[in-house]
């Protein structure tokens, strides 16, 4: 679910658009989940 929220995000943001992210890594490594996501989905195409 999140994976395809970040797919949703990157196919349809704008060169000048960001991107902002909460987390919460209490029971999961948010960070590290969320930043090879934005690694996999976020390149330039």
């Amino acid at each position: 679910m999140v994976q395809e929220a970040f797919r949703f995000a990157f196919q349809h943001i704008k060169p000048t658009d960001g991107v902002i992210v909460g987390m919460y890594p209490r029971f999961f490594d948010e960070i590290r989940a969320n930043a090879q996501y934005v690694r996999e989905l976020g390149r330039a195409t």
